[in-house]
């Protein structure tokens, strides 16, 4: 599995690094969903080929890898703005922003 350890270090005290990056690894999501979406549209998981599998698997290992320097990058963030982020989640989470059932019901 993925291993913050082997990034994060480089990046914590650059927000900027982080934001370049980001985008370096959001591309490489948006060219996977491309495919995957291709193929998980048209047939039921039963029919995917090996190596449809295989890039359904890869798809998702890079959408974690993306959610997780999106956090690095939140933290950092932080710092830089001098914001609680948390209180800011548990904020927005609290007024139903974020999605949950009336998000669905739209």
């Amino acid at each position: 599995m993925f291993d913050t350890e082997d990034w994060s270090p480089k990046f914590r005290d650059a927000p900027f690094a982080t934001l370049d990056a980001i985008d370096d690894q959001r591309a490489v999501v948006i060219e996977l969903r491309r495919q995957v979406k291709t193929f998980m549209r048209d047939r039921p998981r039963e029919k995917w080929t090996h190596d449809q599998c295989k890039k359904a698997e890869q798809y998702s290992y890079e959408r974690i890898k993306l959610i997780s320097m999106e956090l690095l990058f939140n933290g950092q963030f932080e710092d830089v703005s001098r914001q609680d982020m948390l209180k800011i989640v548990h904020e927005t989470n609290k007024h139903n922003k974020l999605g949950g059932f009336k998000w669905l019901k739209q």
